[in-house]
């Protein structure tokens, strides 16, 4: 039985869960993880388990991150904008 201390690294204990098919486990290692990687490599292992439920949480879950990255940058320009903009 996989565990997550059977392999070193987070990215192996990942990439052994999806080979040994325990979407469980991969779903925790994915939530440990801000990768987008994996949200996507989880989706589509639960989708050809036909496990819907699981690639649409893991497919809102890449939404979400994409989301908070553009709320993030466009935040950030905006506030280096005013920065400028306030200086002169």
């Amino acid at each position: 039985n996989l565990t997550k201390d059977s392999y070193q690294t987070p990215d192996l204990q990942f990439e052994a869960a999806l080979e040994m098919n325990d979407l469980q486990l991969a779903y925790t290692l994915a939530s440990e993880s801000a990768s987008k990687y994996r949200w996507n490599k989880l989706a589509t292992a639960a989708l050809l388990k036909s496990n819907f439920e699981l690639s649409q949480e893991c497919r809102k879950r890449i939404a979400g991150k994409i989301a908070f990255l553009n709320f993030v940058h466009n935040t950030g320009k905006s506030l280096s904008e005013t920065l400028i903009l306030g200086s002169t």
